[in-house]
């Protein structure tokens, strides 16, 4: 009598292509994951959440995720140059002396 060779549990499972693949961009992070990447706290991702602000986000029933490629899009939009910043104080301040 011949043993039949034993499955492995996850056989029926099949590798992925390549072009199937999620790309790393499209990967969907929970908010502990996107705090990581960010550097926001989870509290100020409820609170962009309830002003209608903040990045994009995935709800799916009650589970929210963020894609990596939109919280890095969020990022850069509000990126400033050292020299936009500081004309900015200054006009503050001007304004604020004005009154």
């Amino acid at each position: 009598m011949v043993k039949e060779a034993k499955k492995h549990p996850r056989a029926h499972f099949r590798a992925r292509p390549p072009s199937e693949m999620a790309s790393a961009d499209s990967i969907l992070l929970d908010e502990v994951a996107a705090e990581r990447l960010t550097g926001f706290s989870r509290n100020t991702f409820r609170v962009w959440r309830r002003t209608a602000r903040g990045p994009t986000l995935v709800k799916v029933g009650r589970t929210i995720r963020y894609r990596r490629s939109d919280l890095l899009a969020f990022v850069n939009e509000h990126a400033v140059s050292p020299e936009a910043y500081a004309a900015g104080l200054r006009e503050k301040l001007a304004v604020r002396d004005e009154r």
